[in-house]
Formats: structure tokens, sequence, C-alpha cells
């Protein structure tokens, strides 16, 4: 009997990855519903965490998650996947202690295997946890996770080393490096029809080439993602890529399609209970609203996300901080400049630690914008450095006044406007 449930388990694996979701929980149902060892349940049980991730909510996917690893009597072959697996979930549920102390579980136990793959997947999973800490990068950690990475076994692109280290370009501005890890996986995948793959990795593809000013890309990239997420029937995934094409649409000046696509993304969202996917669309609405001149709609749409840093801080600028300077930019429109100066605090001090260029160009502009905030020492570099408030002198970082208007600096929630996007179009440029 076990042989037979142990060959169904594959076959749903290689549905899974071929994107058809239907099938595969079909499959893994009868194994459930059968008489099966609790190291089959605990395998069934983690490809249907994988699935709810795609279809109903992480919040589900993390019970099956907790499910399969008491079930699977501490296999270490069982065990690392699944941790990593309740790694990612709690990311996507902001919560990161939790992404942090699963992800060391599995370091340590993959350590002990000798699986290069799994070892690659697990050193990732701890370097994001440790970057989202507030910790930064470890390039060596890093390129050793892409040395060991093994692309022929197949693996949710969230887990794949290469997914991950090109979410960490991104996250420190290195938008050419992040372009070329995840167009060669993005490649890689689609010619092997890893479907189900798709989606999630398209989003992050549109976010970069939105970052490097090629709109067409960016909205070919969202597409993409968004018609494979149709074919699986996943609504978190087409949730993500409507963010990214409604932020490109909105860059663009299209606001009736941006704010079609960001009402329906955040309507997904909130039903699927994605915290982390919630952060990105509200970002999306709120540079539409700024750009808009709707300042207190940008406000709005921002001040479930900015009450949370306000409440806990500013670990990394990445994790929650893209959205600041929208916010900061409203915040001084309305008049508020305490909220205002204490946000710019935040970005000031976490970029000087971090060395993050966009996070100083912001804080670097508070003085011509906020009367309340020319004692940060992004302003007194400022001012230093030109007399009125020229560029921020940050190692390696040049004129980064300059290099703002191609929406590098902010991650493309930058404050380009639609009137500028000719001149966006015209330099896009390689990170800060």
């Amino acid at each position: 009997m076990d042989s037979v449930l142990r060959r169904q388990i594959k076959a749903a694996e290689h549905h899974y990855h071929a994107g058809d979701l239907a099938h595969a929980r079909t499959l893994l149902g009868e194994v459930l519903s059968r008489g099966s060892s609790a190291r089959l349940r605990a395998e069934a049980l983690y490809l249907l965490g994988q699935l709810s991730i795609h279809g109903r909510s992480f919040t589900e996917a993390t019970a099956l998650f907790e499910e399969a690893l008491q079930r699977a009597n501490d296999d270490p072959l069982l065990t690392v996947p699944i941790e990593l697996g309740l790694a990612f979930a709690a990311a996507m549920l902001d919560d990161f202690p939790g992404q942090r102390d699963h992800s060391r579980v599995a370091l340590r136990r993959a350590e002990t295997l000798g699986d290069r793959a799994l070892l690659a997947q697990a050193l990732a999973h701890m370097q994001i946890s440790d970057f989202f800490a507030g910790e930064g990068m470890s390039d060596e950690v890093l390129e050793r996770a892409l040395a060991l990475e093994d692309l022929e076994r197949p693996v949710s692109s969230a887990h794949r080393p290469s997914m991950i280290g090109g979410v960490l370009m991104i996250g420190t501005g290195q938008f050419e490096r992040a372009r070329r890890l995840h167009g060669r996986l993005y490649t890689w995948i689609s010619e092997r029809g890893e479907e189900s793959s798709l989606p999630f990795l398209a989003g992050f593809l549109a976010w970069t080439e939105c970052s490097r000013g090629d709109l067409a890309a960016a909205e070919r990239f969202a597409k993409e993602g968004l018609d494979a997420s149709l074919r699986l029937g996943s609504e978190s995934m087409q949730a993500w890529n409507r963010a990214f094409g409604g932020l490109a649409a909105a860059v663009g000046g299209n606001v009736s399609h941006a704010r079609s696509n960001i009402e329906e993304s955040l309507r997904l969202l909130r039903r699927a209970g994605w915290s982390w996917g919630f952060n990105y669309a509200s970002a999306a609405l709120g540079f539409l609203e700024l750009s808009l001149g709707n300042a207190a709609g940008t406000a709005a749409a921002l001040g479930e996300v900015t009450a949370r840093v306000e409440t806990e801080g500013l670990s990394d600028p990445f994790l929650f901080g893209l959205f600041l300077p929208d916010e900061i930019e409203a915040l001084i429109a309305l008049g508020d400049f305490e909220r205002a100066e204490s946000l710019i605090g935040l970005l000031d001090d976490r970029g000087h630690v971090l060395d993050r260029a966009w996070a100083l160009a912001t804080a670097a502009d508070a003085p011509r914008t906020c009367p309340h905030a020319a004692g940060t020492r992004a302003a007194r570099a400022a001012i230093a450095a030109s007399g009125e408030g020229g560029s921020v002198a940050t190692p390696g970082a040049g004129d980064l006044r300059a290099r703002r208007g191609a929406a590098v600096g902010r991650t493309c929630l930058s404050r380009v406007r639609p009137p500028r996007l000719a001149a966006l179009r015209a330099r896009p440029t390689d990170s800060l």
C-alpha cells in the first residue's frame, strides 16, 4: 500500500510543479484519506501546505506545515523542507522572528545531511531572515548558497537560492544583479514548465524592471505572472502580480488601470490574509494617490503599515520602509511635521547603519521640505556638502539627488510622477 501511495504523492508533486493544483490536491486528499504511514502523511501535508500558499491562505499553509512537522519523526530529510516552508509562511504573515527561528532550525539540520541542495536553500533562507532582522547581507554566505544550488531539483521558486538572492539584491538596490539572477531563473523554470513557480518570480521581475525605468518590461512580467496565476487558480499570486502591474501603470500615468489592479489586489490579499503582499499593494496605492496630489489619500492608504513602523521600529528599510518616503511627503503636505520628523529619523538611522543610499537620500531631502528635520545626520551631511543642501556624501552613492529621479534609490516607489516619465525612460540606471 505504501508504495502505491508514495507514487501518488510523487505524481501530486509533479502536477503541483506543472501548475495543475486541483489535480495535485485531489491526489493528496486521497493519500490522506487512506491509512498511510506517518512519513507519507507528513509528505502529503507538506505538499498541501505548498498548495495552500497559492490557493487559500498562508495561515492554512502554516497549520498544514505544523501538522506535517509533527508526523515527520525528526527525519531531517522531511523536517528541513517543512521548516523552510514554515519560515516562508511566517515571513509572508509578517512574523519575522518566527521566520528566523524556523530558518535557524532548518540550517542546523541541513548541515548534518550532506544534501547540497537542501543546504543551499537553508543558507539562503537564513540569510534573508537575518537581512529582515536588520543585520544586512553577507555576500559570502549568499555566494555559497548560490554555488550549492541545484537548479535541476524541482522546488518552489520561493525556496530557490537564486530567487532569494535576487530579492536581497533588490533590497540593497542592486537592480542589475537582481535582474540577471531572476532573469536566468525565470528562463530556466519557464523552459522546464514549472508553472507554479512563475507568478511569484514574475512579480519581482516586474518590480525590478519598474525600478530600472523599463515600464514595458515591467508590465509584460506582471501580465505573464497574472496570466500564469489565473491558469493556476491562485488568488494570492493574482493579487501579487496585480499589485506590481498597478504600480507600473501608476508610474506610466494610466490611472484607471492602476487603480483597478491595485484595488483588486488589496481585496484578494485581505481575503488570503497575506500581510507581506498587502504592504506592497498598499505602497502602490500610496504612490498613486500622491502622484495625483492626494496627500490625504496617501496617508489613508499607508496608515496601517505606517502605524506598524511607528510601533515596532524599522529593522531594515527594505522591510517596511519602501513606502515611507511617500508617507513622509504626504504628512508634510498635511502639516503633520512631528510624525514626518520621526519617520525621517528612522530612515536616517537605519540608512546609516546599513548604508542604504535611498534611505539616506530621503532623509537628506528633509531640510527642504520639513522644517523640523534639520537636525538629522543626513541633513547635516547635505548642508555641509553644498551650503543649501546638495547630494548626500555616502560611500559609492554618487549624486543621490540626481539618481533618485530614475526611481532607483526608492525601489520604484519613488517620487517620479507621470509628468516626469520621459526623463525616467531616458536614463535608467543601475543600483546606487
